[in-house]
């Protein structure tokens, strides 16, 4: 039996679909919506501040778009299934409702520009989360994947890189420490977790070998601790580059950040030469473990326009990948498999737009002419293509899986 039956919870369920404490069971269907919410209202941010009816975003878009957004996916995802890769049951309800509440809270912190007090509930989730992960890990009957060991590596470094902030306004020595806030907390906390959850979900998506898919095992043999290796030495070149970024060696951090995510990638799961599946959400997902890796090769060539380049890695990379991450786990969950491996023209045009977006927000800081224009155009279409994608998919959030 694997660590996936093993913990295999029947939610609550009727004729009209699953109840309260069924998504409380399965915590990705309460947090992966609110991630929709938040990264459709962070973008909007741009426009409606240009067009006079907010200040300048600044570090609550950035805030919401990193934590808010893809953070929620990260929440939900780990929330949902270490519980069941350690073969515990769920995590209680009034936990869930915990997590839940502090990252409504600190998603709407940021979109009234209390970013402080929003990265301290964002943080009090963090280890809301931890806690209870943690209190599942003694009772396991099986260990997680090894590549889970990025996961946590992330959410460490958004836990430790919070509070470097704190004070900062205050303190004219405060930019090195801000610097390391911004690496962690953006950086970090999303590439290191995308990292390790792909390398043992994303495979079954692409028809590739699962190096990490190991038998059931409560205490590590030497193939669990080889990959968990593996997996913290690419977590360590890229906490590493980021020391090198703050030395002043911003071309060899990048370039360093680009090398450790593309080989893990390439070792463990997505750029596999050969084979596997011709499916649109393979296919998409190789060109998003694509561009995020150029979207850090970039900034190595193009250290100048840093931010700009940046969201090739961002707002597309991590973004797509994200979102099939997603899919798979809503159509997996509520009985639709069958869907993976469809067609899905919806996925293409939806992945399509938000690549567009992108492009159009990345033109606007090479021309500071268009700027205006084209972050207010680049928001607004990115926020369509998430729309699309949550149109087809969203709606498995309320269906329960096949019995």
């Amino acid at each position: 039996m694997n660590r996936i039956q093993v913990a295999n919870v029947r939610l609550n369920e009727d004729s009209r679909g699953v109840r309260w404490q069924g998504m409380a069971r399965e915590p990705f269907r309460l947090f992966f919506p609110l991630g929709v919410a938040a990264g459709i209202l962070g973008v909007m941010l741009w426009p409606l501040h240009f067009l006079g009816l907010g200040g300048y975003p600044g570090v609550g878009h950035a805030r919401i778009m990193a934590h808010g957004f893809l953070g929620s996916f990260v929440l939900g995802f780990l929330a949902t299934a270490v519980p069941r890769m350690l073969g515990t049951g769920p995590l209680a309800a009034p936990g869930v409702a915990g997590l839940l509440g502090l990252q409504i809270l600190s998603i709407g912190g940021h979109l009234i520009g209390w970013n402080d007090a929003a990265d301290g509930l964002f943080w009090a989730g963090l280890l809301v989360l931890v806690a209870n992960l943690a209190g599942r890990f003694r009772g396991r009957s099986d260990l997680p994947p090894p590549g889970l060991v990025l996961a946590l590596l992330g959410v460490l470094c958004a836990m430790v890189g919070i509070p470097m902030g704190l004070g900062a306004a205050d303190d004219e020595t405060a930019a090195t420490r801000l610097i390391w806030q911004n690496r962690l907390v953006y950086q970090g906390f999303l590439l290191l977790p995308i990292l390790g959850v792909g390398a043992y979900i994303l495979p079954g998506l692409l028809g590739v070998s699962n190096r990490h898919d190991l038998p059931e095992m409560r205490v590590p043999n030497a193939r669990w601790w080889y990959l968990a290796g593996e997996a913290a030495l690419a977590g360590s070149l890229v906490l590493f580059s980021f020391w090198l970024e703050i030395r002043g060696w911003v071309r060899v951090a990048y370039g360093l950040r680009c090398l450790a995510a593309g080989g893990y990638l390439r070792r463990q799961w997505v750029l596999e030469a050969g084979g596997g599946k011709k499916t649109a959400a393979a296919r998409w997902l190789r060109a998003a473990a694509i561009l995020l890796v150029a979207g850090l090769a970039t900034v190595a060539l193009f250290p100048g326009v840093r931010v700009a380049w940046l969201h090739l890695a961002l707002a597309v990379g991590m973004t797509l990948i994200t979102l099939t991450v997603g899919m798979r786990v809503l159509f997996g969950h509520s009985g639709q498999p069958q869907r993976l491996g469809a067609r899905n023209v919806w996925l293409s045009v939806a992945f399509s737009v938000v690549i567009m977006a992108a492009l159009t927000r990345i033109t606007g800081d090479l021309l500071p002419k268009i700027l205006v224009t084209h972050y207010s155009y680049g928001a607004v279409i990115w926020a369509v293509g998430l729309t699309v994608w949550a149109w087809k998919v969203l709606p498995a959030v309320f269906r329960a899986d096949a019995p």
